[in-house]
């Protein structure tokens, strides 16, 4: 069977998603799922702490962080 992470952290995985919709649990897997095939560990609860985070900004409706000073200009690549 395909583990995307252990029984331990699915177990804390579960508690920190408490109020996930069903949609949201999906994207969650498919994360993980992608994070899984491209990098050797599953940071679970890095991904649980980013979705938090990006659904907090479409309550609050703050989708920009102020920077500490304004930039202009064109960034040399």
């Amino acid at each position: 069977m395909f583990a995307i992470v252990g029984e331990e952290e699915a177990e804390r995985a579960a508690r920190l998603t408490d109020g996930f919709t069903f949609a949201q649990l999906n994207e969650l897997y498919v994360s993980a799922a992608l994070q899984k095939h491209y990098e050797p560990e599953v940071k679970i609860q890095e991904l649980i702490r980013e979705m938090k985070a990006e659904l907090n900004k479409e309550k609050t409706q703050h989708w920009h962080t102020p920077q500490s000073e304004p930039r202009m200009g064109f960034v040399a690549g």
